[in-house]
């Protein structure tokens, strides 16, 4: 849990690995003692766009699973075993987790002295007939070796722990991307909680928190998308039509219909530009759809649950 100050470094642009058929795919297929149905598991390496990434940058995609569940059972993903390669040092690389889409489905989690991390998920559950996609990837130390290198497989089979009885692993081992440090300071964003008192009268649209979110003077950032965990009691549908607006009543964010559990996730539309220097106050706004006995207390669960990426303003 983070307190209500946080240094968020910014990252790369969020980009889509390209498959490649070449080298071909090599396949293992493992069974599980019980179990129910089939899962397929094809392992792709993103082609970064840049070959180093700066110190403190997060969630770095280092590669990405498409889990397939057979049509006789959904399956239910509970942990993926990685390993880490690469001549830097596997601490620098402080913090890992799975994403599908900009949504965080696990907690951040470090490797071992061995470079070998067991990613517990957390509801992760594949629809019979259907495909998800997790993308790995990783937050990196602002005190990482500048000359470090570093490169997540997933560890020798059975890497994929789930409720299928069968598990089939395809991947192309030779393609995994290596990432290199940069010393290079892109800038920092301040997330700052402000104190606020929730009125919980029922169906009333009120202010749920107030977030003041403040860059430095090292450059301007890209707002993309922000996740907040609430750590009171109040879950789901108890706040529903949820927004963020600035302090004149701009909508900055689409529409989220209610929580997931105790999180809601926003995405910036269009998305905002905040300046060298700048600061803006979030107002998380939203209809109350309970009672004054629940509870409010939104914060950044990780660093990484706020996305943001550097700016530079285009030539005239």
């Amino acid at each position: 849990m983070l307190s209500s100050l946080l240094l968020a470094y910014s990252l790369s642009d969020f980009y889509a690995p390209k498959t490649t058929t070449t080298p071909p795919p090599s396949a293992v297929a493992w069974s599980a003692e019980s179990g129910q149905g089939a899962l397929s598991v094809l392992v792709t390496y993103p082609e970064n766009e840049e070959e180093s990434v700066a110190l403190g940058q997060t969630r770095i995609p280092m590669l990405t699973l498409e889990l397939g569940a057979s049509c006789d059972a959904p399956v239910t993903v509970q942990e993926i075993d990685l390993k880490h390669f690469g001549q830097g040092r596997s601490k620098d690389l402080r913090s890992v987790y799975a994403l599908s889409g900009y949504r965080r489905v696990s907690r951040g989690q470090s490797f071992d002295t061995d470079g070998n991390l067991s990613l517990r998920l957390q509801r992760v559950t594949i629809p019979a007939c259907d495909v998800l996609r997790l993308t790995i990837v990783a937050d990196l130390s602002i005190a990482a070796d500048p000359t470090g290198e570093h490169s997540i497989q997933l560890a020798t089979a059975p890497s994929v722990q789930s409720t299928a009885l069968k598990t089939e692993y395809v991947s192309v081992a030779s393609l995994s991307s290596m990432i290199k440090s940069s010393p290079f300071d892109p800038g920092a964003v301040t997330v700052r909680f402000l104190p606020h008192q929730v009125n919980m009268l029922y169906g009333t649209i009120q202010t749920i928190a107030r977030i003041q979110v403040t860059a430095d003077q090292n450059g301007s950032h890209v707002l993309r998308n922000l996740t907040l965990t609430n750590a009171g009691s109040a879950r789901g549908h108890e706040f529903i039509d949820m927004r963020l607006e600035d302090r004149k009543g701009n909508v900055l964010t689409r529409l989220t219909q209610h929580m997931d559990g105790r999180r809601v996730s926003f995405d910036f539309d269009p998305t905002y530009i905040l300046n060298r220097g700048d600061t803006v106050l979030l107002l998380l706004r939203g209809e109350i759809r309970t009672s004054y006995a629940k509870t409010v207390d939104f914060e950044l669960e990780e660093e990484s649950d706020f996305v943001t990426s550097s700016y530079r303003r285009p030539l005239p």
